[in-house]
């Protein structure tokens, strides 16, 4: 009876176990296969399909980056290969790198900036050098777009000169776009001069409209008199907006005149961030543009 007791209680124990092992565990056996199932369904023709296969992979995780790497490098479907690049990008795993970098050269651009933008994710810095020579070379604009992105969020400044020459130099509005905000993100100030000459010179607003807010994470008082000469004198609302913005971050006293002068701008968002940054560069809470401007003629000596 005892013995009975005894082998009784293993039995026992040992279904408890069972039955209180991770899930993932217990799924160990089916995982390999429904893995495979997953990568097929992302050839469906449907986004939707597409989509729902890519958020169980990526919900397996690690498990499921060898067949993604190998979907990404092998598989006819564009669509797989830039799911497999998006779900790799999102389960975060080194492993990954190689393979990306192999499908910055994929046929399909889409496929190229999906595993620019992956490698970004991943924060690996090999891929810098990769990702450089997709943005000098690379002939579809979103591949470079993405590959630029990717660069700001990796944080080496191994790629601030090809940021600048693709800010001033690409014919792609949002390429520049996306150089100007790596640009503004690596902080280096050897990009000082260069984003204050497009702020002034670009013909596109949002170019213009990245510089300022570049020009502001760069923190450097140098581009107070850029920004103030772009507040007062560029067409667009959207670009005078930010630029009274980035004053207040960055702005000198000599750049209370433009502000104060903003105070009478049609657009309200003009003038609420000229206001702030008033505020901002003098430690003063003055209301209206009279006031500002009497008090700017009382104090301007000592200031200056």
């Amino acid at each position: 009876m005892k013995k009975f007791c005894t082998v009784f209680l293993i039995i026992s124990a040992f279904m408890l176990f069972a039955l209180n092992l991770p899930a993932a565990e217990k799924y160990d056996t089916k995982l390999p296969k429904k893995i495979d199932d997953l990568v097929k369904q992302l050839e469906h023709k449907s986004v939707k399909e597409r989509q729902k296969a890519t958020k169980k992979l990526t919900r397996i995780g690690r498990p499921a980056v060898n067949d993604l790497c190998f979907a990404l490098s092998d598989n006819d479907n564009r669509f797989a290969r830039m799911c497999c690049a998006e779900a790799l990008g999102i389960i975060g795993d080194a492993s990954a790198v190689p393979s990306l970098i192999k499908a910055l050269s994929d046929q399909n651009s889409r496929v190229r900036a999906f595993s620019a933008r992956a490698l970004g994710e991943l924060g690996n810095s090999s891929a810098v050098t990769p990702l450089v020579k997709v943005v000098k070379k690379d002939d579809a604009s979103i591949a470079r777009v993405f590959a630029a992105t990717a660069l700001g969020k990796l944080g080496d400044r191994e790629a601030v000169s090809t940021l600048l020459k693709a800010l001033k130099n690409d014919e792609d509005v949002e390429v520049r776009v996306a150089s100007a905000n790596s640009l503004g993100i690596l902080g280096d100030v050897s990009s000082l001069s260069s984003l204050c000459e497009v702020l002034l010179d670009d013909k596109d607003t949002g170019v213009r409209v990245a510089c300022a807010d570049a020009l502001a994470e760069l923190g450097d008082r140098e581009a107070s008199s850029f920004l103030a000469e772009a507040l007062l004198e560029d067409h667009a609302h959207q670009v005078r907006s930010s630029c009274a913005f980035s004053l207040g971050k960055v702005g000198t006293n000599s750049a209370v005149p433009a502000l104060i002068k903003s105070l009478n701008d049609e657009y309200r968002d003009v003038v609420v961030y000229s206001q702030d940054s008033l505020v901002s560069i003098t430690g003063r809470n003055i209301k209206g543009y009279n006031n500002w401007q009497q008090w700017w003629e009382d104090n301007k000596d000592l200031l200056e």
